[in-house]
């Protein structure tokens, strides 16, 4: 009877080390929640109606209740935690703005990071913009699974002066990318070049590379091509430190996310970058990117400075069939070598009971 207890409490002490603990059930393991600066508690931490798992896998801030998956579907990469070098001037990284799309949306440049993006300056009166708007729409789903962002900003409707109609406009020419009412030209005077008088030609162009600097700025119709667009969108992505776990791939496919592959040039570096820190028990300041509109005192620090407990820290998602009930009791998941000792003594005890 001796032995049997002890072969009891072995594999209980086995079984409770395999698969990490998963206290609110939303896929992310208590230690990687930790990691990253989340509740272990709420499978919802900013209550936004996506689960943490649904947010942190496709690079939206689980902790920002204002950032989650678009409508417009709008590639998302990882976010650094602050933007440096910024201004309006080509050659800078340019300044943050925000603004509502057509699905009602506060869109913010920086959380574009790692896109290329084209924006699109024009009116509803004017007919070359009238003519623009498809041709960007045909480059926007010609290239956006590499990663590229168009962002349409209209300044005046059917005549000039007038409050433009975004969706009018929208419908006119079967737009599917962002588009922003700037009749105000809050967000385009910082892209329109200098002149004596103060006046700019439309349609008018800014193009941003993967990390946001201007690489044209204030340009027209005629100044930019395709090949500019193919020359940033071959730039690899900047990297962001982003802890991931290493079934990255199946946990996305079960939750139906479906991210660019340019954002996940990184990857296998923050899959690294998950089993280093969390397996040496260590403290690790995560970049979960600029949570507010326009700017950088808004910055959302969230996760950084978390302690981890190396006990529970395998960096992966628990539940079925990542963990859980359904993982296999693998050499490296059994509880210690001493484990195994009692084990084996366990088992040869039993055996001398029935001979």
């Amino acid at each position: 009877m001796r032995f049997k207890n002890t072969l009891l409490a072995v594999l209980t002490l086995s079984l409770s080390a395999c698969g990490a603990p998963d206290t609110d059930g939303d896929l992310l393991s208590d230690a990687f929640e930790e990691l990253i600066g989340t509740s272990t508690e709420l499978a919802d931490s900013d209550g936004d109606g996506f689960t943490d798992a649904e947010e942190y896998l496709a690079y939206f801030d689980p902790e920002d209740g204002e950032d989650f998956p678009y409508s417009g579907n709008y590639p998302r990469g990882p976010l650094p935690a602050e933007f440096e070098g910024t201004g309006w001037s080509q050659g800078d990284v340019s300044e943050d703005w925000s603004g509502s799309d057509q699905h009602s949306e506060i869109l913010s440049l920086h959380k574009f990071y790692g896109n290329v993006v084209l924006i699109d300056i024009g009116s509803e009166w004017c007919g070359p913009c009238n003519q623009v708007a498809p041709e960007a729409e045909e480059h926007y789903q010609e290239y956006l699974d590499e990663g590229f962002m168009v962002v349409g900003m209209l300044l005046d409707g059917l005549q000039q002066d007038s409050p433009p109609d975004v969706n009018r406009w929208i419908e006119e020419h079967d737009l599917t990318y962002a588009v922003l009412d700037d009749s105000d030209q809050d967000k385009t005077q910082h892209y329109v070049p200098d002149s004596p008088d103060g006046t700019f030609g439309i349609p008018l162009f800014a193009l941003l590379g993967r990390d946001l600097t201007v690489s044209l700025h204030g340009a027209g119709a005629s100044d930019w091509s395709t090949e500019d667009i193919e020359e940033l969108l071959g730039a690899e992505a900047p990297y962001v430190e982003w802890p991931m776990p290493e079934n990255t791939g199946d946990l996305r496919a079960s939750l139906g996310i479906d991210v660019p592959s340019h954002h996940d040039d990184h990857l296998d570096d923050n899959i690294a970058l998950t089993q280093t820190s969390i397996g040496a028990g260590s403290v690790v300041s995560v970049g979960n990117g600029d949570a507010g509109a326009g700017s950088d005192s808004d910055s959302n620090t969230a996760g950084q400075g978390s302690n981890y407990t190396p006990a529970h820290a395998d960096g992966s998602y628990s539940g079925a069939p990542w963990g859980g009930a359904d993982c296999s009791l693998t050499q490296d998941r059994l509880a210690s070598p001493l484990s195994l000792l009692l084990l084996g003594l366990g088992l040869l005890g039993l055996r001398r009971r029935r001979t």
